[in-house]
């Protein structure tokens, strides 16, 4: 099975290539390939949205992703930058790396044989 990183950088504002980022993600996870989300940039404001929004088209997606145990994290440096925080705590999204530092380590990533998929 695969390894793949989906780097989700569009926001509520983009949500056609977010909701199919998902989709996508949940269809790899669901197929047991190792899957991690990782919302970065403007897409720190979705875990706020599906949270408070449960008839969003996406909101199936994430769900399922946390069912399946994907790894789901949002960096926390631009979670800060968007004000944020608090909103992917609450739906239990982990921040990484620091207000200081941007997250995920790509490189990091492809050492640990993951595939990057960018989005957004």
């Amino acid at each position: 099975m695969g390894n793949y990183a989906v780097l989700l950088n569009a926001g509520p504002k983009d949500a056609g290539p977010a909701t199919n980022a998902l989709r996508y993600a949940a269809t790899l996870a669901a197929a047991s390939h190792d899957v991690a989300v990782y919302f970065d940039g403007a897409a720190t404001a979705w875990p706020k949205e599906l949270v408070s929004r449960l008839d969003h088209p996406m909101r199936t997606y994430f769900d399922e992703l946390l069912e399946l145990d994907a790894t789901v994290g949002a960096c926390a440096l631009c979670a800060s930058a968007y004000e944020t925080t608090e909103s992917c705590k609450q739906a239990g999204v982990e921040l990484l790396g620091s207000t200081d530092e941007h997250a995920p380590d790509v490189s990091l990533l492809i050492e640990d044989g993951y595939e990057l998929l960018p989005v957004g």
